[in-house]
């Protein structure tokens, strides 16, 4: 029996082999001391945080977005690097907040208050909508909660990440065009943001040596701590 298999991603075998080599790290397998380094380093973290931080399925889903056609990519990856931001945040390991304070403490100070603003809202259409969104505002919003986090493991982020972060926001809410010069702006973006989120994964693992810095010309290598572009902000 003679069958076609065709590739469930969206490349093929043939265009996925002709990509370019996207490497994290530049592991030089000519030099087997610098290898075993890193390997020693890197696999008994993963190994440990794998269970907790579900790190098969965040790598799952860095692969699915590397797989994809580039104008669908950074969606992908960025619900990838959200999830392991998320559970970064509930681990016990981590211990890192996603609220400005405790919902206790913001119900005891603002009570008072709360009770008067239910008062004016009194027969409003949308009452209970406003209350609710104002009663929550104790957690961080999307963005801080990215900052907050980046403080937390010391990892900082310049001019480069940030914009990728925005070119996400615009993904994820609908506003980009799927017009040519659209896309090729957003290559850049999905290249720094694949970037962005080798560095979390590499710093959460115990890494200190250096990245590619696959956003900039040359794929030049920085310290995992220095930003995309060479430059702290």
């Amino acid at each position: 029996m003679e069958a076609f298999v065709k590739s469930h991603w969206t490349n093929n075998t043939i265009s996925l082999c002709q990509e370019h080599d996207y490497k994290p790290i530049n592991i030089r397998i000519s030099r087997p001391v610098e290898l075993e380094e890193v390997l020693k380093q890197l696999v008994p973290s993963y190994l440990q945080l794998r269970n907790e931080l579900k790190l098969n399925e965040t790598l799952y889903l860095y692969w699915a977005s590397i797989n994809s056609p580039k104008w669908v990519y950074l969606p992908i990856i960025s619900a990838a690097l959200e999830g392991l931001i998320q559970k970064c945040i509930k681990s016990n390991k981590f211990k890192i907040k996603s609220v400005y304070m405790e919902k206790k403490e913001f119900d005891k100070l603002l009570y008072e208050e709360m009770t008067k603003i239910s008062e004016k809202l009194d027969k409003k259409e949308f009452k209970d909508k406003i209350l609710r969104r104002i009663q929550n505002s104790y957690n961080m919003s999307a963005s801080d909660r990215f900052s907050y986090f980046f403080d937390c493991i010391h990892l900082e982020i310049g001019e480069i990440e940030k914009k990728a972060i925005n070119a996400r926001h615009g993904v994820a809410h609908g506003g980009m065009k799927f017009e040519n010069e659209t896309i090729k702006k957003m290559i850049p973006a999905t290249l720094a943001y694949q970037t962005l989120f080798n560095r979390v994964l590499l710093k959460i693992l115990g890494y200190n040596g250096y990245y590619i810095d696959m956003a900039t010309i040359g794929f030049p290598e920085h310290l995992i701590d220095v930003p995309l572009g060479g430059n702290k902000e």
